[in-house]
This record gives structure tokens, C-alpha cells and sequence, in this order.
């Protein structure tokens, strides 16, 4: 099946605009349509309201992350078989669980610190435009644990901290902040893991690490509303 889709404005016939179908006979049929999209920017977000008791406005709660997107697709299109120059008007609702576009792979940034560090500032440039989770891998030293972590994200204020006594080498650490998880090698460790899973920000962010030497990773993956 081919398709060839363009932005309509009026309803008018365009005999040269027309999807091919194919089917599995092998008979082929053109279908001339135009279409357009519109409510683009109807986006769920998680955020509520709760009513202020005894005084006016109210409260907001909820992380203010996005939960969806809609978009209306509307079809105008002329049936060619039997009912030439015949419109129909269809309208879909399209419903985007995950409404972003990704990079093709992950950005990785590697960063060796070759002796114990305390408030060291290592920053980070996101160019998504919306803040991505990230994903923090810890690496120790053949002669130093990596058993106390402490990294705060300047911006916000959040910080998480890694406190394992098991974390020396050869086992790594990696705390996914995408799907919340916290793994020593192949084991489940989150009870080593307290404070919040942290984000970057669209554009320059700042942090704050405190930590034995080792190397860390932070790895994320950029993302774009569709």
C-alpha cells in the first residue's frame, strides 16, 4: 500500500492527490482524499485541584508531568468505484499515550573522577524540549567503593543519594530514573536508594555531585512533542 497525504483547505476535487491500495490479489485502487489535523495541543497533564477550605481559590497537586495527547485527524475524501465525486467527511481521534518523537539512540556522558569529590559541579546540556529522565550508572575503582553518592540537580533543588556498602569492584550500580529502578549488576537494590529520580531540564543543568572516585554515567534519551 502507498500512501500520499497532503493538507487540505477547501473541498475541492484534486485528481492528482490520491492514495494507491493494493490488495493482496494484487488489484490496485486509487482513493483521492485531503486531510488535515487539528486540536494539536490538547494535552492531558497530571495536575489537579483541590478546593481551599474556608477561603477562596484552591490547591494544586499532582507532579505536572504529561500523561497524553489528542489530535483530531478529519478526512475528506471521494470514493472513485460507483460514486464518483461523492465527499466524505471522517473525523479520528487519535490518542498518543507517549506524545514525543525520540533521538535514534541515547547521549551518554561519561564522567572519571579520579579523586573524592564533594559539591563537584558537572553540568549537562539537554536539547529536548521537555525535561527526559535520566538513567546514572556507577562504576568503582578497583580500590575504592563507591558506598556513599550524592547527587543534587541545582535548578530544582532535588537530589537523590546512593548509600551501598556492597558497591565496590567489579559490581556496578545503575539507578534508572525512566522506570524507576535501582539494580547492584543484575539484583534489585533500591532499599540502597533515597530521595527523588532525577531529570534534566530543556537546555543547561547544573549538579552537584558528592561521591568516592569512580566513573558515572548519565544516559538519557532526547524527545520533541509530536
Amino acid at each position: 500500500m502507498a500512501f500520499k497525504r497532503v493538507k487540505y483547505e477547501e473541498k475541492n476535487a484534486y485528481p492528482d492527490e490520491y492514495i494507491t491500495v493494493i490488495s493482496a490479489a494484487g488489484v490496485e485502487q486509487r482513493q483521492y482524499l485531503r486531510v488535515a489535523i487539528s486540536n494539536i495541543n490538547d494535552i492531558k497533564m497530571r495536575i489537579k485541584e483541590a478546593d481551599k477550605a474556608y477561603a477562596h481559590g484552591s490547591y494544586a497537586y499532582g507532579d505536572g508531568k504529561i500523561e497524553s495527547r489528542k489530535m483530531k485527524l478529519s478526512c475528506h475524501k471521494k470514493w472513485v468505484k460507483g460514486f464518483k465525486w461523492l465527499w466524505s467527511d471522517i473525523d479520528i481521534t487519535l490518542m498518543m499515550t507517549d506524545p514525543f518523537v525520540y533521538a535514534t539512540a541515547d547521549t551518554v556522558v561519561n564522567i572519571p573522577f579520579t579523586e573524592n569529590q564533594t559539591d563537584k559541579v558537572v553540568s549537562l546540556y539537554n536539547d529536548s524540549a521537555i525535561d527526559v529522565p535520566l538513567i546514572f550508572d556507577f562504576i568503582p575503582m578497583a580500590d575504592t567503593p563507591m558506598d556513599n553518592v550524592k547527587i543534587m540537580h541545582t535548578d530544582s533543588g532535588e537530589q537523590m543519594q546512593l548509600t551501598d556498602s556492597l558497591l565496590s569492584y567489579p559490581h556496578k550500580a545503575r539507578v534508572d530514573g525512566n522506570v524507576g529502578t535501582v539494580r547492584r549488576d543484575n539484583d534489585n537494590s533500591i532499599n540502597t536508594f533515597s530521595g527523588v529520580f532525577l531529570h534534566a531540564l530543556p537546555g543547561r543543568n547544573e549538579f552537584k555531585f558528592t561521591c568516592p572516585a569512580g566513573q558515572v554515567k548519565i544516559i538519557y534519551r532526547a524527545r520533541w512533542f509530536i
